[in-house]
């Protein structure tokens, strides 16, 4: 899913900063009305953002997992994490994962190779005579 925002210059739907991290449009909109009114609960937030109470509370989840929420205590109910501390934790994680990226392309591509080489017997051969090329 991709979030979206309205770009009103070009009256054409673009992607919002909040999916590099991967935060849903609807994420988003209710985690700055937990940040407008971080008092008001739940109940409030069905109301300002529109939506049903299960799909707010899925939301949340969501946000938690995300490190953009804090757990309810015995104090208080769930509250926003700063926004530039959750962006950054959540950039990072994004970023360890992207360093992941690479190795696995390189798996795929063996597996590719493999799977090309053996439906076809003669791509074998040139696949081998290209490498010794290389050399």
């Amino acid at each position: 899913m991709v979030n979206t925002a309205y770009d009103t210059a070009r009256e054409t739907p673009v992607a919002s900063a909040w999916a590099a991290v991967g935060v849903s449009a609807f994420d988003e909109l209710l985690y700055q009305a937990i940040l407008n009114q971080p008092d008001a609960g739940a109940a409030c937030w069905v109301l300002l953002t529109g939506a049903s109470p299960a799909r707010v509370r899925e939301a949340c989840n969501r946000l938690l997992t995300l490190g953009l929420l804090q757990p309810p205590d015995f104090m208080c109910g769930l509250r926003a994490v700063d926004p530039q501390v959750a962006i950054r934790a959540l950039i990072r994680r994004r970023e360890t994962e992207s360093e992941l990226l690479p190795a696995t392309a390189e798996e795929m591509a063996t597996a590719y190779e493999a799977g090309l080489l053996r439906e076809e017997p003669v791509l074998a051969e040139n696949f081998i005579h290209a490498g010794q090329a290389a050399w």
